[in-house]
């Protein structure tokens, strides 16, 4: 049976289409807030560390740490204006933003899955 000329089996493969589009958009957004949190945690390392060579009296390392913080830091803006590129939302970059997009890919995966066995 067809519905308006539609086969199960091209309502399959139009809906895994649609789920692949969702999953590459969300995997995008995901991955740059990834690096972000990460390159974050980074930066915080880097101040103590920093804080730490100060204390010490040890210029060299407290010089390639500031490099690296400055490095980071760069990413760190690189990454944030890529991530206004790719989204709309609000929220853009946040703990919570990361948690719906995590979800929203896993379920857009496990659709994908289901869709692409039904009707072969």
């Amino acid at each position: 049976m067809t519905i308006k000329g539609i086969t199960p089996k091209q309502l399959s493969k139009k809906l895994v289409e649609k789920h692949r589009r969702f999953l590459s958009t969300y995997s995008k957004e995901f991955d740059i807030l990834h690096k972000l949190f990460v390159l974050r945690e980074k930066q915080d390392q880097l101040k103590h560390w920093i804080e730490d060579a100060k204390n010490e009296g040890d210029k060299k390392r407290y010089r390639a740490y500031m490099k690296q913080k400055k490095a980071t830091e760069r990413d760190i803006l690189k990454l944030t204006e890529k991530l206004r590129e790719v989204t709309s939302s609000e929220n853009y970059d946040s703990r919570e933003r990361y948690n719906f997009l995590k979800k929203c890919i896993a379920s857009h995966r496990d659709a994908i899955n289901y869709w692409s066995n039904v009707s072969k």
